[in-house]
C-alpha cells in the first residue's frame, strides 16, 4: 500500500489560470522543491498533485509550452525523488473559456476536455503513474449548479446539474479509453459520504444523497482504480447536518464498494495534534486492501469559498510562506504502516462542520 498526501492546483499552487478567482494559497509553484523533498523525507511514497486545464489551455485550442515545461521539471522531480506520481487532471476548475458554451451543460465542453486530456498525456504521461481523471463529478455538478458555489453559479438549476453530470460522465469513460492508449492506470474521485438521518424528512435526504452517489461510483467502475474520498460522518437531523469524526464507520462503507481502490483524500481539519493522530490511528486500524492512502492535505491551502482557517494540513504554511513540518506528519507513514494501538477516546468525537474546523 502506497501512503501519500494530496494538494490540489487552486488549493496551493499559486496559480491556475482557471475560472476561478486567484489565490496564492501555499505558493507551491514557487516551493515545490522543498515541499517535494520534505513530503519524502517524511516517509511518503506517494503524491497526489494536479495538472491544470486552465493554465495549460488557457486560450482555447492552444497548449501553453511554458506550462508544459513547468510540468515536465515538477513531475520529473517528483519521480527523482522516488514519489508515485497519482496527477488529477480536472479539480473543480476549468479554462475561462468554457462558460462560453455553457459550461459542462455542453458537450463541446466535454469533447474539448477529452482532447484536453490526450495532449496532457501525449507530453506528460511518461511521467504520470495513474492519472486521475476527475476529481468527484457529482459533487462538482452539485457545486456548480446547484449551490452555485463555483462557477458558472447557477443555483438550484436541476436540468443544468444533470446535464453536466451526464456530459462529464460520458466525458471520463472517453478519457479512460484515451489512456488506455498511452498504456496509463487512471482513477477518479467519488466522496463518499456517509450520513447517519433521523426523522422522515432526514432519511429522505439521505436516500437521494445515496442514489446520486451510487449512480456515480456505478458510472466510474470503468476506471482501474476507484478513488474515495472519505472524511466525516454527518448526522442529519431535517436537512440540518453535524458531524462526528468516525472514520473506521467510514471505512465500513468503503469496504462494501467491490473492484480496486485506493483513498484519495481523507483527513480532520484541527491544530489538535493528538486528535489528528487518533483520526489517523483509528483510520489505519480499520483499512480495508487499498492501493493507496492519501492525506489531505500535505500543504494549508485555501479551502473552497471558506479561507483558510480550516487546518487539515501536514505541513503548515505561514503567511510569508514559511514551511512548519507538524509532530503529527512526523508519525503520519509510521501509524498507516505499523497500525498501531490507538488512544481511547469517548465515541463519537463531535466535530461540527467538517469543512470549517474541529476541536
Amino acid at each position: 500500500m502506497l501512503v501519500g498526501a494530496a494538494i490540489s492546483v487552486y488549493q496551493h499552487f499559486g496559480v491556475c489560470g482557471c475560472d476561478m478567482e486567484e489565490t496564492p494559497g501555499a505558493m507551491h509553484v514557487a516551493f515545490y522543491e522543498w515541499d517535494l523533498e520534505t513530503a519524502r523525507g517524511l516517509g511518503l511514497d506517494a503524491i497526489r498533485t494536479g495538472v491544470e486545464w486552465g493554465l495549460l489551455e488557457h486560450v482555447e485550442g492552444k497548449i501553453n509550452a511554458h506550462w508544459v515545461e513547468f510540468y515536465r521539471r515538477y513531475l520529473s522531480r517528483a519521480r527523482e525523488l522516488g514519489l508515485t506520481v497519482w496527477a488529477t487532471l480536472h479539480h473543480f476548475t476549468n479554462p475561462p473559456w468554457i462558460h462560453r458554451y455553457g459550461g459542462w451543460t455542453d458537450r463541446r465542453v466535454a469533447r474539448a476536455y477529452v482532447r484536453y486530456v490526450d495532449r496532457v498525456l501525449a507530453e506528460l504521461g511518461d511521467l504520470i503513474d495513474v492519472a486521475v481523471l476527475f476529481n468527484e463529478p457529482a459533487t462538482y455538478a452539485l457545486l456548480a449548479y446547484i449551490h452555485g458555489v463555483l462557477p458558472p453559479h447557477h443555483q438550484l438549476d436541476v436540468p443544468g446539474f444533470r446535464g453536466a453530470l451526464d456530459n462529464i460522465l460520458d466525458a471520463v469513460a472517453e478519457a479512460h479509453d484515451v489512456a488506455r492508449g498511452y498504456g496509463i492506470t487512471t482513477s477518479a474521485t467519488h466522496m463518499l459520504g456517509v450520513v447517519r438521518p433521523s426523522g422522515l424528512t432526514a432519511r429522505l435526504a439521505a436516500k437521494v444523497l445515496e442514489w446520486m452517489y451510487m449512480r456515480e461510483v456505478g458510472a466510474l467502475r470503468i476506471v482501474d482504480v476507484l478513488g474515495v474520498n472519505m472524511y466525516a460522518v454527518a448526522l442529519l437531523r431535517g436537512l440540518r447536518a453535524s458531524y462526528v469524526a468516525a472514520p473506521h464507520y467510514v471505512v465500513q462503507a468503503l469496504s462494501r464498494i467491490p473492484g480496486r481502490k485506493a483513498i484519495t483524500e481523507t483527513g480532520i481539519a484541527t491544530r489538535d495534534h493528538s486528535l489528528k493522530e487518533w483520526y489517523m490511528c483509528m483510520l489505519a486500524k480499520a483499512l480495508p486492501q487499498v492501493e493507496a492512502v492519501f492525506w489531505w492535505s500535505l500543504l494549508h491551502g485555501y479551502e473552497w469559498g471558506i479561507g483558510y482557517g480550516p487546518f487539515f494540513a501536514l505541513i503548515d504554511v505561514l503567511r510569508d510562506y514559511t514551511r512548519v513540518v507538524t509532530p503529527p506528519a512526523r508519525k503520519y507513514v509510521g501509524i498507516m504502516r505499523a497500525r498501531p494501538r490507538c488512544p481511547v477516546r469517548a465515541m463519537p468525537v463531535p466535530v461540527g462542520d467538517w469543512r470549517t474546523g474541529y476541536a
